[in-house]
């Protein structure tokens, strides 16, 4: 498997009562390949905005990960 590096997270707030999604992270594994993908996105108005990008490679120790921030 992915040793635990596969993961959705969701913050959410109330808004007039209502639940509403304020951020999202993602990490994913890439097909064919010994590394995963890190997206972030949060709510800016009405719409949900991404703010980071990150390429991530595991160390082949699998304790930590390196990261590489890849502009969009």
């Amino acid at each position: 498997g992915s040793a635990g590096l596969e993961y959705e997270s969701r913050e959410y707030a109330f808004e007039q009562g209502k639940l509403v999604l304020e951020k999202q992270e993602t990490q994913t594994a890439i097909a064919g390949r010994a590394e995963f993908q890190r997206t972030v996105l949060v709510r800016r108005g009405q719409d949900m905005k991404e703010i980071k990008r990150e390429l991530i490679r595991p160390k082949s120790t699998g304790d930590n990960a390196e990261r590489e921030v890849r502009p969009k």
